[in-house]
């Protein structure tokens, strides 16, 4: 058990393979011999075990008087633990070895791991637990491995294998959950949050402190660590006012003379976060704070950097650039530091404005975006969130090439943003920790950065087509300010760029007409941004990075508040370029309607899409004469229609689309390059994804197999509207071979209609269906129906041959 445990997160990429070789020696060896000794100890009645809830001071006063009882080797490593829980390393060292050579070597190993990692030797503390964990499986000892998966979860995130540590904490909050104890429980909870936060989830993070803080069986110093994570994940969110309150009260519950809780590293870390939060509103109090914190541990790496914080928000730039170079000798406490110190670095140039200044601000930003690539790998199937929480670099020079007019500067970022799949964040999660015992390991799986054409070449691809590329990018760090949202235009070839707007302001827009579909100032300000005034009729191929990204173009309205759409189709877009051969095609159309049998309007919808398209066509589903399987839906791997209206469900990070004997993943899309020419997914958030621009979805799965055209959703919509909206759309004469302009005059047609029995409900109280409503209520649900469906293009391809770098 213990072997096949090891082998399954070396897979995972948790334990390089020397590593879990020699463990599984150690382990066995360690565990035959000492088996005897551990049976009989584990029977020995302990006091120790009685008060695992209970402060530390206690704990370590009770086990030592159980351990001179009983001789149990676990007793003696609980008085061990208790010792580190009040920073005594030393003392917990010295109790620690004599356990190495006896029946508590697991639990010795479990020790010096943490001991290790405090030292900075993380190498070394990832091999203790790795053993601890061989020797805590080979028992089936569920409260020590929960402590080694934290352990391994937490080394893995410091050297930035988050895929890896998210497995890893998520299992050990499961045998946690399995142990009950609120100590281990809440320690797997807080190797899971970390990872989350680095991953952008910081709302993810927030929920899961918050509920851990809800236990009864907290001490007081587990309550700390929680607020002041509860702290950081709130500051990550720009919810100042609540982080301050965690950290005053984080800061009552650590004082010095609390025998409950005397540990430095949160006293440090109360600090540090205090002084990140106050760093522009009370730059005197941020740097008292640091001075705390550096009476505790002395120069390091997060102190230095964010006195350089403070020094640029009052903008002394050469003193901040001074305490960034003296961060930069330090050693960071993980692996993510690197390219926030980078970008620090860069803006401070940036905002200095000193001759040559801009050349270094543009070192900086591209070292950054280096130390984010060698990240990305490792982020594997996490990497929606991880494109959101560390695209802030490629931001920034964008930014920076824009005030300049540098477009053709500033078109090369986004294609390496494009290459490096920070525009394309697709993959899934291949395995999890006790999974499959022979599936691949995910790293292997991960997507390969592809080379980034020649700016030339990609304008050639573009030469047909209109296209526009939208950002607003991320503030600046050190100095909150208002940037501008950018729009690059290739226009037959041409290629040229201009600054539309505030970008806070678009964001604030953006969330607004989410909430409101009928909000028309928003759909018309957005809508000025996205569409340049001198398109007229043409279609208009749409690039929006970011939060942008969430806007569907059927939303946006001109200045006389009329649908864009109605003169010129927009066409959503994931990507600068294809990766693969489109599909061409082939076979007859195929229809799956309500495949689970649970949507009257759908299967009805399915009926009238059939008849629309004509003899030849396949029907499957709860109503038709042959159920939608899995099976018939791989008949239209290559058909020159596909329709679906059924399921389309969260499922974790992904997406999946019910059938009627399983499920289907965007994974299993592309695994079996899935790609009819053309898709139409009339199904709650077919377009949806983890990310803003709603990559990782079906509908970005199809796209990136094949298919030409997919009409898809990015939200949950009506049944029955939709099939309203569908009949109009396959009654529209030119459904073939226009389907954008087809959708406009359908969602029109709809519209008019809509229109016609609000004015009929306004004059006729008592016609309403259902008084209780009220028509202005369903003007706007029918709007975020059927405004939700829009046409999202797949781009041209770019030729292998001019594919390389020039």
């Amino acid at each position: 058990m213990a072997q096949s445990f090891v082998r399954r997160m070396a897979r995972l990429g948790g334990i390089p393979k020397w590593l879990w070789i020699a463990s599984v020696c150690v382990g066995l060896s360690g565990g035959v011999a000492a088996a005897a000794m551990r049976w009989q100890a584990a029977h020995a009645a302990s006091l120790c075990e009685q008060v695992a809830d209970e402060p530390a001071s206690r704990r370590i006063q009770i086990c030592q008087a159980s351990f001179f009882l009983t001789h149990n080797p676990h007793d003696l490593a609980e008085v061990a633990r208790g010792y580190l829980h009040i920073q005594e390393l030393g003392i917990a060292e010295t109790l620690a070895q004599p356990l190495l050579t006896g029946a508590g070597y697991d639990d010795a190993h479990a020790i010096l791991s943490y001991i290790t990692k405090q030292r900075g030797e993380f190498a070394i503390a990832r091999a203790h637990a790795a053993i601890a964990l061989v020797g805590h499986a080979f028992v089936h000892n569920n409260r020590g491995l929960a402590r080694d998966l934290s352990s391994l979860s937490q080394a893995a995130r410091d050297e930035g294998d988050y895929s890896v540590a998210l497995d890893l904490g998520e299992a050990a909050l499961q045998r946690a959950r399995q142990v009950g104890e609120a100590h281990v429980t809440m320690t797997a909870m807080l190797a899971v949050a970390d990872v989350r936060r680095r991953l952008g989830d910081s709302r993810y993070a927030t929920n899961m402190l918050q509920s851990a803080l809800s236990s009864s069986q907290l001490t007081a110093c587990d309550r700390t660590w929680l607020q002041t994570k509860v702290a950081l994940s709130e500051i990550d969110e720009g919810r100042d006012d609540l982080a301050k309150s965690e950290l005053e009260r984080a800061a009552r519950d650590n004082k010095r003379d609390n025998d409950q809780c005397r540990d430095k590293r949160l006293t440090a870390m109360i600090a540090e976060n205090t002084a990140l939060l106050n760093r522009l509103k009370d730059p005197r109090g941020a740097v008292a704070a640091l001075d705390q914190a550096r009476e505790l541990y002395g120069k390091h790496f997060e102190e230095r950097l964010l006195r350089g914080y403070v020094a640029a928000g009052g903008g002394a730039f050469d003193e901040a650039e001074g305490y960034f170079r003296e961060a930069d000798q330090l050693e960071r406490p993980d692996a993510d530091w690197d390219w926030e110190l980078e970008r620090a670095e860069a803006e401070v140039c940036d905002l200095r404005g000193k001759p040559g200044d801009v050349q270094l601000a543009e070192q900086h930003y591209r070292k950054a975006i280096a130390s984010i690539a060698a990240l990305r790998g490792p982020a594997g199937s996490r990497v929606a969130s991880f494109v959101a929480s560390h695209r802030a670099p490629y931001d920034g020079l964008i930014a920076l090439f824009a005030r300049q007019g540098r477009w053709r500067d500033a078109l090369e970022v986004i294609l390496e943003l494009d290459a490096s799949d920070m525009l394309r964040s697709t993959t899934d999660t291949i395995s999890q920790l006790g999974g499959d015992a022979d599936a691949p390991d995910p790293a292997s799986s991960a997507p390969i950065a592809a080379p980034v054409p020649a700016i030339d070449d990609l304008l050639a691809a573009w030469r047909t087509r209109d296209l526009v590329i939208l950002i607003a990018p991320a503030s600046r760090l050190l100095i909150p300010s208002h940037e501008q949202v950018y729009r690059l235009r290739i226009n037959h070839g041409v290629l040229t760029g201009e600054a539309v707007g505030d970008a806070d302001a678009a964001r604030h827009w953006v969330e607004a007409l989410l909430a409101e579909p009928d909000n028309l100032d928003a759909a018309q300000r957005l809508g000025a941004m996205f569409v340049p005034a001198d398109v007229r009729t043409g279609e208009l191929h749409v690039l929006a990075i970011g939060v942008l990204g969430k806007v569907a173009p059927a939303m946006l309205r001109g200045p006389d508040g009329v649908l864009l759409q109605a003169t010129h189709p927009l066409l959503k877009i994931l990507a600068m370029r294809a990766r693969g051969p489109e599909s061409r095609g082939a076979g007859a159309s195929v229809v799956l309607a309500d495949p689970s049998g649970d949507l009257h309007s759908a299967a009805l919808e399915g009926f009238v899409v059939a008849g629309a398209l004509g003899h030849g066509t396949l029907l499957f589903g709860a109503a038709a004469q042959f159920p939608a399987t899995r099976e018939r839906l791989w008949q239209a791997s290559n058909a020159p229609l596909l329709h679906l209206a059924g399921h389309v469900a969260p499922d974790g990070l992904r997406r999946k689309l019910h059938l009627s004997d399983g499920d289907v993943t965007p994974a299993d899309l592309r695994a079996r390059h899935f790609a009819p020419r053309f898709a139409v997914l009339a199904s709650c958030g077919s377009a949806a994804a983890t990310d803003s621009e709603g990559l990782g979805s079906i509908a970005a799965a199809l796209l990136e197999s094949g298919t030409s055209l997919v009409l898809a959703t990015d939200r949950d919509v009506d049944d029955e509207l939709s099939m309203l909206l569908m009949t109009e759309f396959y009654a529209q004469p030119d459904v073939h071979a226009d389907p954008a302009r087809a959708l406009v005059r359908a969602q029109q047609a709809l519209a008019q209609l809509q229109h016609a029995q609000s004015l009929i409900a306004a004059s006729l109280p008592g016609w309403w269906p259902d008084p209780a409503r009220k028509p202005a209520r369903d003007r706007a649900d029918a709007l975020k129906n059927w405004t939700a469906f829009f046409v999202m293009a797949r781009p041209p391809e770019v030729p292998e041959r001019s594919a390389a770098r020039e």
